[in-house]
């Protein structure tokens, strides 16, 4: 196919501080990494904010920009700044522009007919069940520009049957309008360790020994207050450690105090790719005891480096680890507990863990899955031209 067609995209949700990356930023930062296979096919128009970081983005060469200044603070005023851009002027630009299609990663799109193609991606519909603990005013504007947004995509991506599933469910929406394209993991979590970062990893947690591995977040659906107190029963019965990636809130800190596990649990602070990859590989058992999930990336991460996976059989997770994992089936911390010293303690089940683990974490490469999305944008563009 010789060049032709224009492809904007929503870069804003991966600018920013990379030390407190969400879901949402690190699909964004795969998808756009990834459109530099697709150069030949395609030009791209990529939306940013001058206020915000983009060193970390890998912007395919000779690509167009439309700046906006608005920042990611929260409040009254940016949500109508945010909302008057993606409404008002947005809209313009891209028609000047020339844009064939618009793919938003994230949910706010033009609700109003355009001439271009428009292509949210929908990670989940968590804003719709009790699982989302924000404010009402916050979940409340969500909703809205959800429902408003699929009634004028023409089409809406997201990234689990489990997902496009619940989407049917709360926006009443035709299943024909959603495409699930998963999403892809990093290649830094196939490649093979490094000796040097490994060394540091432990250096950085300050032993040697055996340890359970968490990282994925901090908010009340992931569960790791269950975890911890599983954890207090396993120590009674093994000698290992837990290690905590990511920012934890002041909720678990006071919780590891509580149950006097300050030396059993590490901190390990924010982790680089490349350390999460070493810690996936040296953990004796990656949990991820989340209650939703519209994907679960950090369990598909694990299991592309062949760490056993211990996780719940809430939302998506089954569909993503499919047999690679044991599933611990009620939220309470004696079962997740059991889970866990099953696996630690039956050296074949662990074998077989890891095994699996990596046959599975073939089907999230982004080699083939950045070719899903191409043909997807193709076929919607040529209904249009």
């Amino acid at each position: 196919m010789r060049k032709s067609y224009k492809i904007a995209f929503d870069a804003r949700p991966a600018q920013g501080n990379n030390r407190n990356i969400t879901g949402v930023a690190t699909y964004s930062l795969n998808i756009i990494k990834n459109f530099s296979v697709l150069v030949e096919d395609f030009d791209f128009i990529f939306i940013i904010d001058s206020t915000l970081d983009s060193s970390h983005i890998a912007f395919p060469e000779n690509s167009e920009f439309i700046n906006t200044s608005i920042g990611r603070g929260g409040g009254l005023r940016n949500w109508i700044l945010r909302d008057y851009f993606t409404q008002i002027i947005l809209p313009q630009k891209l028609i000047s522009m020339g844009a064939h299609l618009y793919h938003q990663p994230d949910y706010i799109i033009p609700v109003r007919a355009t001439p271009f193609v428009i292509v949210p991606t929908f990670l989940d519909a968590i804003v719709f069940t009790p699982h989302d603990h924000r404010s009402y005013l916050a979940k409340a504007r969500d909703k809205y520009l959800l429902k408003k947004g699929a009634n004028n995509a023409d089409a809406i991506i997201t990234i689990s049957d489990f997902s496009k599933q619940e989407l049917v469910k709360y926006l009443g929406i035709d299943p024909c309008k959603i495409v699930k394209i998963w999403i892809g993991i990093s290649e830094c979590f196939f490649s093979p360790v490094n000796k040097e970062s490994a060394a540091s990893c432990c250096r950085k947690l300050g032993f040697n020994g055996d340890f359970i591995f968490y990282y994925g977040g901090y908010g009340q659906r992931k569960n790791v207050k269950l975890l911890l107190d599983a954890f207090s029963i396993i120590r009674n019965r093994i000698d290992i450690k837990l290690v905590l990636a990511g920012n934890i809130t002041k909720i678990i800190e006071d919780k590891i105090i509580t149950l006097n596990l300050f030396e059993s649990v590490k901190i390990f602070g924010f982790a680089k790719e490349e350390e999460l990859k070493e810690l996936l590989n040296m953990c004796s058992v990656f949990v991820f005891p989340s209650s939703m999930e519209g994907f679960g990336l950090p369990v598909a991460e694990a299991m592309a480096c062949g760490a056993p996976v211990v996780c719940s059989d809430n939302g998506s997770l089954p569909e993503i680890a499919g047999s690679a994992a044991q599933y611990f089936e009620r939220a309470e911390p004696k079962h997740l507990a059991f889970t866990i010293i099953k696996v630690l303690e039956d050296k074949y089940l662990r074998e077989q863990l890891k095994y699996h683990s990596k046959l599975r974490a073939r089907n999230f490469r982004w080699e083939n899955l950045i070719l899903e999305l191409r043909n997807m944008y193709v076929s919607l563009i040529e209904k249009i031209i």
